[in-house]
């Protein structure tokens, strides 16, 4: 009945799309799935590597992510994450794939906190959409807390992101020993997760792995 009225444009192509949708499935199904990778340390490449620079920075110990943060999905994000949008919660959900990930060999899940401030001033917030899709296949912990509100990364230089986000995490509970799959919706320069599993090994956790719906490839 609601999406009779209520319908919504895809904001890809201008076509009618299912309700609470913001992309039709014509657009969402041209995302690009990621298919190459680093073998040894999992991240986004886009040639074949054995080893990459991304394996020196070993805070996190294996990346997973499904599409490349480009075109649509890049459109989608950006809606949702400063467009006000209050529409595409749900479809963030059902995107995720989670290709190649064990869930069983994780002994807790934590997602990359936003500070309360910013919780404010989004209707939605993807990470949170993911959570609930794997949240029967995880077991969720609130293991981080974010310390202090920082700038957008996505506005500052790679240097910037380093300084804006050292710091800015504290553990929240018990990690020591544990296996833990940190969730967030993009990795791009990737300095937030650094940061996040950085205090996660401090703290005691034995191994970091990260899953993120999209991410930024690079060479």
């Amino acid at each position: 009945m609601l999406s009779s009225v209520f319908q919504t444009v895809c904001i890809g192509c201008g076509e009618l799309c299912a309700f609470d949708d913001i992309l039709c499935k014509k657009c969402t199904s041209s995302m690009k799935v990621i298919k190459t990778r680093c073998s040894n340390c999992g991240h986004p490449l886009n040639i074949s590597a054995s080893y990459c620079r991304h394996c020196a920075e070993r805070a996190v110990d294996h990346y997973y992510a499904d599409y490349s943060f480009e075109g649509f999905a890049r459109k989608m994000i950006i809606n949702i994450k400063y467009g006000w949008r209050l529409r595409g919660g749900s479809q963030i959900g059902r995107l995720c794939s989670c290709f190649g990930v064990d869930f069983g060999r994780y002994d807790a899940a934590c997602v990359v906190p936003s500070h309360f401030l910013r919780n404010f001033m989004r209707y939605i917030h993807p990470v949170r959409q993911m959570q609930k899709v794997l949240q029967n296949k995880l077991n969720f912990e609130k293991l981080l807390k974010r310390t202090r509100y920082t700038a957008y990364q996505a506005k500052l230089s790679r240097s910037g992101r380093l300084k804006n986000i050292r710091g800015a995490f504290e553990t929240r509970g018990g990690v020591e020993g544990k296996k833990i799959l940190l969730i967030d919706d993009i990795l791009t320069t990737g300095s937030t997760l650094r940061e996040a599993a950085k205090t996660l090994k401090r703290s005691g956790a034995d191994m970091v792995d990260v899953y993120t719906l999209f991410a930024r490839v690079y060479s």
